[in-house]
């Protein structure tokens, strides 16, 4: 019997209204590395993904997170791919 692929909650569709997310889920969700989501979170960043520190971790809402996505998008420029 074949196995069934792998399943990443985070590109998972939720019903959960506060669906509680990690740094690796947020990147996984974005595509992203780690590193990049690390960075977007520093006071320095333009655009900073929407955030909370639970002791010294970092937490997002999914909602949040694409709300931010979605805010943020630039469209592309016009003759270029």
């Amino acid at each position: 019997m074949p196995k069934s692929p792998a399943v990443n909650p985070a590109t998972q569709p939720t019903t959960e209204p506060f669906d509680v997310l990690t740094v690796e889920e947020v990147a996984a969700l974005l595509r992203v590395t780690p590193g990049w989501v690390h960075e977007k979170c520093r006071a320095r960043s333009r655009d900073p993904l929407p955030f909370r520190n639970v002791g010294r971790y970092l937490r997002f809402r999914r909602s949040a997170i694409i709300a931010w996505f979605n805010r943020s998008a630039t469209p592309m420029k016009k003759g270029r791919r």
